[in-house]
């Protein structure tokens, strides 16, 4: 048991991780490759002088960059939670203690998320 409770922190700790690398490093990314006016509109906008301009587009920068990890988690979370349910013998067979590899990497992933937001 402690040993799952260890595996289910360190599993958070990367899920994590990868949620903010996602949101620091790959969604800007993406994002000036899609949409490069916009994006780079914002970009300069965050830098302006004018600091009503400037926290108002960083603000936009910020509720831009989440919108892609938070999609990705909705889509993960979703399967994860169809699987568990209705296709996860280990989970269904085992009525005494309800848990699963699966059902960890789910909580592992959801626990990253609320962690990362």
């Amino acid at each position: 048991m402690a040993l799952d409770r260890a595996r289910l922190f360190a599993a958070c700790a990367l899920s994590c991780s990868i949620w903010y690398l996602l949101y620091a490093v790959v969604t800007p990314f993406l994002s000036k490759m899609i949409v490069p006016i916009h994006y780079d509109k914002m970009l300069q906008d965050s830098k302006k002088k004018d600091e009503k301009i400037a926290k108002k587009a960083r603000n936009a920068l910020g509720e831009w960059n989440s919108r892609w990890p938070g999609f990705l988690h909705a889509v993960i979370q979703g399967c994860l939670g169809i699987y568990c349910c209705f296709f996860d013998k280990e989970l269904i067979e085992n009525t005494v203690s309800n848990t699963s590899t699966a059902w960890m990497v789910a909580c592992a992933v959801a626990c990253g998320v609320f962690a990362w937001d």
